[in-house]
């Protein structure tokens, strides 16, 4: 039985997408690749669902976030299925985290130049993470708009991620009426080295299904 040639053409193809999807799980995807403007009025949230489909096609990844203001006006919802580990990292600030102090050195922030800007409005949830081994978001501030009374109904929402991770983040000026600026559901969340506002009375933390859900709230 003779067997039939495969064409050099296919093969050359098939071992350029091998070689696109172990880079992407090997060298961070870049948000400014895929069409973010972070110029703070551009809507960047189809550019930020384009990475984050990228880094499910490649099986897990980091996706880089540069310096600017990102805009995140269509919500942004992507379930990875449960087998992957993603990290969405911003440019690296070396300013420490100080809690301790009254609300002027709160609002020092961390200097942190990597922002996500939820606007998506009073019933919609800006960003949506789910089914993932783990989860970490590092570096970046999620700012609100000044003189909105709602940016997103949930700024971060996080749905069945075994170790989800916020590290030496910032949640800043963010205004919701009902939801969270954070939601974790069926999640184990650290959150550590973060910069917050007080939270607001009535949020609560409680266990759900063997995993911790989290609601957190600031005014």
């Amino acid at each position: 039985m003779r067997v039939k040639p495969i064409p050099i053409a296919w093969l050359l193809a098939f071992v350029l997408s091998s070689g696109q999807l172990a880079s992407a799980q090997t060298n961070p995807l870049n948000l400014r690749d895929f069409g973010a403007a972070g110029d703070g009025m551009a809507d960047d949230g189809p550019a930020l669902q384009a990475a984050l489909d990228a880094l499910a096609a490649a099986g897990g990844g980091t996706l880089f976030v540069p310096a600017g203001r990102y805009a995140i006006i269509t919500p942004v919802a992507k379930d990875f299925g449960g087998a992957s580990s993603i990290t969405i990292l911003g440019v690296e600030s070396s300013t420490p985290v100080d809690n301790s102090g009254d609300g002027a050195e709160l609002a020092r922030g961390l200097d942190l130049v990597s922002e996500f800007r939820p606007q998506t409005g009073a019933t919609q949830i800006a960003l949506s993470i789910s089914g993932l081994q783990s989860f970490l978001v590092h570096d970046v501030a999620f700012v609100g708009t000044p003189d909105v009374d709602t940016d997103a109904l949930i700024t971060l929402r996080l749905d069945r991620i075994a170790s989800a991770t916020i590290k030496h983040c910032e949640f800043y000026g963010l205004s919701t009426e009902g939801g969270a600026v954070v939601a974790s559901i069926r999640s184990r969340l650290s959150i550590e080295q973060r910069q917050q506002q007080s939270p607001r009375a009535g949020c609560r933390e409680s266990r759900v299904e063997g995993f911790l859900s989290h609601k957190l709230c600031f005014r």
